[in-house]
């Protein structure tokens, strides 16, 4: 079981790929849209290659519908699905690729 926990979306880069599969498969669909809004180019590109390509193309599509997102409704997003994720964390059904203290 995982102690570790993370704050921030950067950290995502150090879950394993199933992991990131599993948490993308069990996240609404507008708020993966809300999260991916203003993410760094590497974080985006782990979400989209990590999700069917129809996926990929209808989250590209809701980012542009949705057009410019206030920075509370993606901090709210992103504070949900890392919770998502943390929970995820400690039962042990995902894990990190390498020792949490390589991430920091």
């Amino acid at each position: 079981m995982s102690l570790e926990k993370i704050n921030s979306i950067e950290y995502l880069k150090r879950i394993h790929r199933g992991g990131i599969q599993l948490i993308l498969g069990k996240t609404d669909q507008k708020d993966l849209a809300f999260i991916l809004s203003n993410a760094p180019k590497d974080i985006v590109n782990l979400f989209m290659n990590n999700v069917s390509k129809r996926l990929a193309t209808k989250l590209e599509e809701d980012i542009v519908f949705y057009g410019e997102i206030s920075e509370g409704k993606i901090a709210e997003a992103r504070s949900k699905f890392l919770d998502h994720v943390n929970r995820r964390l400690s039962t042990g059904e995902i894990a990190f690729l390498e020792p949490w203290n390589s991430c920091i």
